[in-house]
């Protein structure tokens, strides 16, 4: 079933670990579901596409600590007004 709504993800990965989240908590994908060889894609997953727009992308150079991913889902949910 598909998912209405605006959302605040935001993914933390390295070649030893993977977390996904949406709107600040764990959204439950596991590090099996980017196993290797797979690769990132902005708006596609194994089991749906985006169906809408994409306002705003944040990409950095290295994993975020929790308090830094939090901080700046914090300023991007202020700016948005998701949740």
């Amino acid at each position: 079933m598909p998912q209405t709504g605006n959302f605040i993800f935001s993914l933390v990965s390295s070649a030893a670990t993977y977390q996904m989240y949406r709107n600040g908590t764990g959204a439950g994908a596991t590090a099996a579901d980017y196993a290797a060889g797979n690769v990132h894609q902005i708006g596609l997953s194994t089991f749906a596409r985006l169906l809408g727009d994409i306002a705003e992308l944040v990409i950095c150079n290295a994993a975020l600590s929790e308090g830094k991913r939090q901080a700046a889902e914090v300023i991007c949910n202020e700016y948005w007004g998701i949740y």
